[in-house]
């Protein structure tokens, strides 16, 4: 940028009221001789010589280039004006975008919600299923076992009525041949017991009673045989 100092404070040194040529008189000999007119202040003559042509000519093509700085100011102005519309539409186009994704994830949401629910009834069904199938755990299903007892042989469990696992029947079976004197009091014959499970028992110092099996007598029945061998004893006798 052209310095402009000195032609500042010329001007601002001369007169400042309007200008005009009356009391100058500018001689040209046709020579090339170029004069200063002359002044009645000396102020207004050093303003005369300090503004010449090659001043004026490097401020004009300061302002045009100020000029041309202001235009592309002015078009880059525009031109941000214009992306920031453009930026505009896309932040529209991206909430847009962003509702209706929020619109699915709500959709999911729901339908999530519901196979959730559904997931949940379906092991509620699952836990009963298991829970009735188990019931004898609990004691609050019981198993019927008909035990087939003859003399010289082991007891042994012929039929079964119930749910009930492998183990826990041989359990049953275990505890009945080793109180078979308990058991069958009657002889040999067909004997129904009802069989009941119950959980161990604990308190604040440990178990007080494992978990165990409980047999009740429901019915009994002798061999069709042993009836048919008394009766034919009756007969014999009579």
């Amino acid at each position: 940028m052209t310095d402009y100092t000195e032609l500042k404070l010329a001007a601002e040194a001369a007169s400042q009221s309007r200008w005009n040529q009356d009391g100058f008189d500018v001689q040209n000999d046709d020579i090339n001789d170029y004069r200063v007119a002359r002044c009645n202040r000396l102020a207004d003559a050093k303003f005369i010589a300090v503004a010449n042509p090659a001043a004026f000519l490097a401020l004009i093509a300061e302002n045009d280039r100020l000029s041309q700085t202001v235009e592309s100011l002015i078009q880059m102005e525009r031109a941000t004006g214009n992306r920031a519309i453009e930026y505009a539409g896309k932040c529209d186009d991206l909430k847009a975008e962003v509702a209706g994704l929020r619109t699915g994830y709500e959709a999911y949401e729901r339908v999530n919600a519901e196979l959730k629910a559904e997931c949940e009834a379906l092991r509620d069904d699952l836990e009963q299923k298991q829970y009735d199938a188990n019931a004898w755990r609990n004691s609050e299903e019981s198993v019927w076992v008909e035990v087939f007892n003859s003399e010289g042989d082991d007891p042994f469990i012929s039929a079964i009525t119930g749910q009930i696992t492998v183990e826990q029947l041989a359990l049953i079976q275990a505890e009945i041949l080793e109180y078979r004197e308990d058991y069958f009091e009657k002889g040999s014959g067909l004997y129904v017991f009802r069989c009941a499970h119950y959980q161990a028992h604990h308190d604040n110092v440990g178990m007080t009673e494992p978990a165990h099996w409980e047999t009740d007598l429901e019915s009994y029945s002798p061999f069709p045989w042993e009836e048919e061998d008394a009766s034919l004893g009756q007969g014999e006798q009579s």
